[in-house]
């Protein structure tokens, strides 16, 4: 048992190993008369040995010499191997060098030793197991050893079960309540004439391309099997900083947060603990047998959970999957609902093949499900969730490499959770909704004018006009708008100061549209609670669109009034406006209340915005009507001043502008 004193408690963990020391006695290694016969294991210090030199063989790691630190550092995928050949190197042992003949490791006392390496099958998470065949010259026979989870070793062993591996399981639970991972060593010898036929007839397969599940189904019958079990490795894994904190902000904004791992079921739960998953006045739950249709432990569940939720108690739930069926939780609608219902969710014993199950299964109840994992073992549940995410670690890229998102923290989920996702969201459903409604605005009077037009096709804006709408003259600042516009900035919510008032709108906002679900869990200075803005779909649902499109609608109907009126109104010079005058008119009047509609609604006021208006719009349009005002070959020529000299038109288009500001104005405060 290796451990770190700063992390774990130094006394509950000396204690668990002096009992499981007192336990085992040397009677208990004398039952197996093959370890004592033909390993020549005849004491305790003799299986000590045995176990450390399956430790020093049955891993993945390479040697790598350090000139700055004058050492050898260990490398490899496996954290796990990484620390446990550090651990061994403390006490005296120490791996010196991998290649594809052989293995080799140094004890305290300076001596060398090096085995040949006959098969080396490194561990995976559909076989739970990593094995390793070398020839020992000492005692002339082939040995394997193999690492893995205990029900895996455990489940392998030669019977009859000893009483020496009986009290190693009976210790497993001691340091899986205190939130410790287990893994498994174990031995089997085989004399020459047979692992060569074995290893014999695994090569053909090898060579003829025999698909992986035939080849561990090979395995498990002729090599992994009737193995002898050596004892276990005690692993802590160690939270990363923040996941308390960030989980806490995670569930406070609306989020179930299930657990799905391989570890033990009290590990799992002691994890849950510690990561604030689970908390100690909760009521827990515990499943540890699969249900049958009208069993009296499924109706007693039922009873049990809808009490609970019928008097608003919060509960979880915990489940140990290597006896529960998974798929068998669906199929009772029932029994989903109760597990919906849950506070939160640890399923332990769970295999990749599991994880991806119950991802794919909430995700057919309609539950937007995000995954995320850092291992090999979490790669079927990333790649079946609505969203994936993987954390770099020290388990591999396997994760990241399939996710959607890659980070290098958990403690950061929180933060693309919630602040990036609120904001997109909020940006993709505006930026959605101003699109539908400036269409609205383009191409409505164009319908309208058409009765007035006798339906000659006479369009009310010049067609290059139209046709450039969406691609120049209101583009860059809408598109702007999508990608840049920000109520409330990360800066400002770390330092909790300046969010205050606009949180203050904010919650007001949430309130108001969710009839005061939340009221009393509202908590000013937290952003995170905002998260209920998407999850009550409060920017952008069927509300949202007909607001937005009648309002289109309306503002067009009083744009049309407006500048139907003005073709009767006369000129300084005693003339009325020509269609072409009027046309130009209306296209300036037409992108300004565009731009209007952009600065309302935009959270970002600021000079980049504004210069996105001016560069990305409104520049791009005056240049077009003044070359269209400088082409005397036509009727264009001194457009602009014709329109605008006028004192008289002047004053009815500021007029105008002005009208349709305080409607817009009038249309966010009651309505947005």
């Amino acid at each position: 048992n290796f451990y770190d004193e700063s992390l774990l408690s130094l006394n509950e963990t000396n204690r668990a190993r002096e009992d499981l020391e007192e336990k085992l006695t040397f009677e208990d290694l004398q039952e197996n008369g093959e370890l004592r016969e033909i390993a020549r294991i005849e004491t305790k210090q003799d299986m000590v040995d045995e176990m450390i030199k399956a430790m020093l063989l049955c891993h993945s790691c390479y040697c790598q010499f350090s000139k700055v630190k004058n050492r050898t550092l260990y490398k490899g995928v496996s954290p796990d191997d990484i620390s446990i050949l550090k651990g061994i190197r403390a006490i005296g042992y120490e791996f010196r060098e991998d290649n594809k003949f052989f293995k080799s490791f140094s004890n305290s006392k300076g001596s060398l030793f090096k085995y040949n390496k006959v098969l080396d099958v490194q561990f995976s998470s559909s076989r739970a197991m990593q094995t390793i065949v070398i020839w020992d010259e000492r005692i002339n026979l082939y040995i394997a050893y193999f690492k893995g989870s205990d029900t895996k070793i455990l489940g392998a062993q030669k019977k009859p079960v000893s009483n020496y591996v009986s009290k190693l399981m009976e210790s497993t639970s001691a340091f899986a309540r205190m939130g410790y991972r287990t893994l498994f060593y174990a031995v089997r010898y085989f004399t020459k004439d047979r692992f060569e036929k074995i290893h014999k007839e695994f090569s053909k397969r090898v060579e003829a391309n025999t698909c992986p599940n035939k080849l561990n189904e090979f395995l498990a019958e002729e090599i992994e099997c009737d193995m002898h079990v050596l004892g276990f490795v005690v692993m802590h894994d160690q939270l990363q900083s923040g996941v308390p904190k960030a989980i806490e902000r995670i569930i406070k904004g609306g989020t179930k947060i299930w657990i799905v791992t391989g570890d033990k079921f009290e590990t799992a739960e002691k994890i849950a603990f510690n990561s604030c998953i689970i908390k100690s006045f909760e009521k827990r739950i515990s499943i540890r047998e699969s249900f049958q249709d009208g069993s009296e432990e499924l109706l007693s569940f039922l009873k049990n959970t809808n009490r609970y939720f019928n008097e608003g108690r919060e509960y979880s739930i915990l489940v140990d999957n290597s006896k529960f069926d998974t798929g068998y939780l669906f199929k009772n609608k029932e029994l989903a609902l109760s597990f919906i219902r849950a506070k939160s969710i640890v399923c332990a014993r769970s295999s990749p093949k599991v994880k991806g199950l119950l991802v794919s299964l909430l995700r057919k109840c309609d539950f937007c499900v995000l995954a995320i994992g850092d291992g090999e073992n979490d790669v079927t549940m990333i790649t079946e969730a609505n969203v994936g995410i993987g954390i770099f670690g020290k388990e591999g890229a396997q994760a990241t490499q399939v996710a959607d998102f890659a980070m290098g923290k958990f403690s950061k989920l929180w933060k693309l959770m919630q602040f990036y996702g609120r904001l997109n969201y909020m940006r993709t459903s505006k930026f959605t909704l101003i699109y539908i409604m400036k269409n609205i605005i383009l191409m409505f009077p164009q319908c309208i004018y058409g009765f007035f037009a006798a339906s000659s096709g006479q369009t009310l804006i010049d067609g290059f006009y139209i046709s450039m709408f969406n691609t120049l003259w209101t583009l860059i600042p809408h598109f702007g708008m999508g990608v840049y516009d920000t109520d409330i900035s990360y800066m400002t919510i770390e330092k909790q100061k300046k969010s205050v008032d606009n949180l203050k709108d904010s919650m007001k906002c949430v309130v108001r549209k969710v009839n005061k679900v939340y009221v009393d869990k509202f908590v000013r200075d937290n952003y995170w609670l905002l998260y209920h803005e998407s999850q009550f779909n409060l920017y952008f649902s069927l509300t949202n669109f007909w607001e937005y499109y009648f309002y289109g609608i309306l503002l067009t109907t009083l744009i049309l009034l407006i500048f139907f009126n003005c073709t009767n109104v006369l000129s300084d010079s005693g003339g009325m406006i020509d269609y072409w005058q009027f046309s130009q008119m209306f296209f300036v009047f037409w992108v300004l209340t565009i731009n209007i509609m952009f600065l309302v609604r935009s959270h970002t006021k600021d000079f980049f915005f504004l210069f996105l208006i001016v560069v990305g719009s409104l520049l791009p349009s005056f240049l077009s009507i003044y070359m269209y005002s400088n082409d005397s070959s036509g009727g264009y020529y001194q457009t602009l001043l014709k329109i605008f000299g006028q004192s008289l038109l002047l004053m009815y288009f500021v007029v105008c502008m002005v009208l349709v500001i305080i409607i817009d104005i009038g249309f966010k405060i009651f309505f947005l």
